[in-house]
């Protein structure tokens, strides 16, 4: 659900060009508040998720483990806040800002339908197989 938003504020953002409406101030603070809706939904569903399949996965409830994943997430994050801008500038300079939050919407739908794929395609009988290429990975780092 958070990507699918994200996707709407992106392409209200811009606004985008495939949209018949023009840009005001009062669209860019609505944008930006589904914007910021959208990606605290992200944020909360990956993070709890990481930490739901370190558990299964076989890794203590402890801290160790909440660092850990807060660790990986949080690099994660700090690696995307640092690619993300640099890309954007890039957009920006050669497709202009409205077709750049376009594409950046087309993103956001694609991880959507990825996520409701795999999540219809994979389901607790593959939960094993999953956790023991998890702790294989996790033993060899």
């Amino acid at each position: 659900m958070g990507a699918l938003i994200a996707t709407v504020a992106f392409l209200l953002l811009g606004p985008s060009p495939i949209l018949p409406i023009k840009n005001s101030l009062p669209l860019c603070i609505f944008a930006l508040v589904v914007h910021g809706l959208g990606f605290g939904a992200q944020f909360v569903a990956t993070f709890s998720g990481t930490h739901k399949d370190a558990l299964e996965a076989g890794l203590p409830d402890d801290l160790t483990t909440y660092g850990l994943v807060s660790g990986l997430w949080n690099s994660s994050f700090a690696l995307g806040g640092f690619i993300g801008p640099s890309i954007a500038g890039l957009m920006f300079d050669t497709i202009g800002f409205g077709w750049g939050t376009s594409i950046i919407a087309l993103l956001h739908l694609f991880v959507a339908i990825i996520t409701i794929f795999l999540s219809c395609y994979y389901r607790d009988e593959d939960l094993a197989e999953r956790t023991s290429l998890f702790q294989r990975f996790v033993r060899k780092s």
